[in-house]
């Protein structure tokens, strides 16, 4: 069972990977929108984006997003399990969240909110390169605290 908005979401960190595809939004919906893009560290062998993907909002609104749509799950609760889960996902060149899994976990019961949290995030506009859309590959980790009105035990 899962009690809702019991933790303050923290993301710190992001890296990227491109794969080419074809996006479901036009330029004149992108533009009426004010999307901030989401800028990531880059590894030696992965090409740049020339515009890497952005967040309705920003950054700022995919915090919002993560905080206001986040549960702490019950059973992690009264089992005192916090700690900091990193999901991996690809956000794909139709803007899509896809390709989430954890690549640091803390138990099962955190993984599984985490990977939820990211499969239900707002849809993004996507990473170009050389004016054709990419998949673009990011980490973020999702920080758990128990919140202090249950500092005690149950």
């Amino acid at each position: 069972m899962k009690t809702k908005n019991f933790v303050l979401a923290m993301v710190l960190l992001f890296s990227t990977l491109g794969v080419f595809g074809q996006s479901k939004l036009t330029p004149k919906q992108i533009l009426k929108k004010n999307y901030q893009p989401v800028v990531t560290f880059i590894h030696d062998n992965e090409p740049v984006p020339d515009q890497f993907p952005s967040y309705p909002s920003g950054i700022q609104g995919l915090y919002k997003d993560i905080v206001n749509k986040l549960v702490y799950p019950r059973n992690a609760l009264k089992e005192r399990v916090a700690g900091k889960v990193v999901v991996s996902f690809v956000v794909e060149t139709d803007g899509s969240v896809g390709q989430v899994q954890v690549v640091k976990s803390v138990s099962k019961l955190l993984d599984d909110e985490a990977i939820w949290l990211v499969k239900h995030l707002k849809p993004w506009v996507p990473g170009y390169k050389d004016g054709k859309p990419v998949d673009v590959s990011y980490n973020l980790p999702i920080d758990f605290r128990i919140p202090k009105k249950y500092a005690t035990p149950f």
